[in-house]
């Protein structure tokens, strides 16, 4: 499984899944029709298999970056979300 650090670096434009040590899965968040809330279940699939299971959402941290067009509607846009989890089963 990934590290958490290895998370952070690759993490840009992504949903970062983690039980706060570890990395378990990230997902860009163009393909994230619906960021988990705090105390929701989520099924994980895991990297490559490893960290597998159902974890209870505990907290949802969202990243933003300032947008250099100035063409844009907003001064920011959403850079990165990192959703923690705690396992409730895992395989």
């Amino acid at each position: 499984m990934a590290t958490l650090e290895d998370f952070k670096t690759i993490g840009d434009g992504c949903v970062i899944f983690t039980d706060g040590d570890v990395g378990i899965n990230s997902v860009l968040i163009a393909d994230t029709p619906y960021i988990p809330r705090v105390c929701e279940d989520v099924f994980l699939p895991g990297e490559q298999g490893a960290g597998r299971g159902i974890y209870k959402v505990t907290c949802v941290m969202h990243s933003y970056q300032e947008v250099t067009n100035p063409d844009e509607a907003s001064p920011a846009k959403l850079n990165r979300v990192m959703v923690c989890g705690k396992a409730k089963t895992v395989n």
